[in-house]
């Protein structure tokens, strides 16, 4: 009997291995993702703990929560590349704008960050597939206000030369509001995941953190093709491959994701645990 129980710990050990090596995070070694030099990645900064903390609070990223900002980020970009908003530049439609993803690789290091609770964005947030860019945005109603918020950018604008050669000194006199829209309508942007926290300080703030791949706001980079009359938006689509339901942007959208946030691996061991009390009590159910 002693012998056996002896070989419960090591059943422990095993089943602790498993939860930490079945995290999909762990699963990636960001401490080696090539980041800008001197920087260090979000995951990896945080030692893959990624939850919340104080005054930060999670609100769960759920699948409506998914689908709602991926509608309103597809949505925005439609109205962008139809030529039906026309911002500061007499915009007038885009050739070669994507419609996008979610993805929740970009949306578990959107969360990393976000709930540290530090504001602003972080140094590095970088995948093996892509660079990424990032949007933040703080508010009451931050779910429905950041999108029209970043989209209203537009008007910070000017000149339309400026979209294919991207560069923040375009925007003198909001250089971050600016990059905000360019990031919202940057063409090439295929994917996107995002996280959305509570911040109890009696503020009654919200902030929504958003990740983008491949990345938006590269230097010297075409933020869009402009279309110079309506029979060339999305004239560019790969394999003329338009959009069936945003029929001014490129290429399919791949279904929402269901699954939960990715996370580290104390849930998955805290279930591991759960397993091995369960385990223990038959076990001596039938030994002892």
């Amino acid at each position: 009997m002693y012998i056996k129980i002896y070989l419960l710990p090591l059943i422990l050990i095993y089943l602790k291995k498993e939860a930490f090596s079945a995290s999909p995070a762990r699963r990636i070694n960001y401490c080696k993702i090539d980041c800008t030099k001197g920087t260090v990645h979000v995951v990896c900064e945080r030692n893959y703990k990624c939850g919340p903390v104080d005054p930060c609070k999670v609100v769960n990223s759920d699948v409506n929560f998914r689908k709602y900002i991926l509608h309103a980020h597809n949505q925005a970009r439609n109205d962008i590349a139809s030529g039906k908003i026309a911002g500061g530049y007499n915009n007038t439609g885009a050739k070669d704008m994507n419609a996008i993803s979610y993805d929740m690789e970009l949306e578990y290091m959107a969360a990393c960050w976000n709930n540290a609770c530090k504001g602003n964005r972080d140094s590095c947030r970088d995948t093996k597939r892509f660079k990424v860019s990032q949007n933040v945005w703080t508010a009451a109603n931050v779910t429905t206000e950041a999108v029209p918020e970043w989209l209203g950018r537009a008007e910070l604008l000017t000149d339309a030369n400026w979209l294919a050669k991207f560069d923040t000194k375009n925007f003198p006199t909001d250089e971050e509001g600016g990059g905000q829209f360019t990031q919202l309508v940057w063409a090439a942007t295929k994917y996107l995941g995002c996280s959305l926290v509570a911040i109890n300080n009696g503020s009654r703030l919200t902030r929504i953190l958003c990740n983008y791949a491949p990345a938006g706001n590269m230097l010297a980079g075409t933020v869009y093709q402009i279309a110079e009359d309506p029979t060339e938006i999305a004239s560019l689509c790969e394999k003329g491959r338009k959009n069936s339901e945003y029929t001014s942007l490129c290429g399919s959208i791949e279904p929402v994701p269901t699954d939960p946030m990715w996370s580290g691996a104390s849930q998955l061991l805290s279930i591991s645990l759960s397993v091995y009390f369960y385990s223990f009590s038959v076990f001596c159910y039938f030994t002892l």
